[in-house]
């Protein structure tokens, strides 16, 4: 998958999207966007507890942040 089509599908709501928008880096993309891979993982918040087993499972870059939320891989329940 290129850098393009990445950004296109899985940099939207990351914090670190700031950097893919002209004018924000010297070389107008995230620095991590190059070596991302897609990967499943879980979304929960901060200040959710244990089990997550009912959090969503999504596909996103191994890279990908959010404020107030974690990603775990998708097996995790605890």
């Amino acid at each position: 998958m290129n850098k393009e089509k990445k950004k296109e599908m899985y940099c939207k709501g990351c914090r670190n999207n700031y950097y893919n928008q002209e004018g924000n880096s010297l070389d107008g993309e995230c620095w991590s966007l190059e070596t991302a891979e897609v990967v499943k993982r879980k979304k929960v918040h901060i200040n959710k507890k244990p089990p997550w087993d009912d959090c969503p499972v999504f596909k996103t870059l191994d890279c990908y942040h959010e404020q107030d939320y974690v990603f775990i891989g998708p097996d995790r329940n605890c």
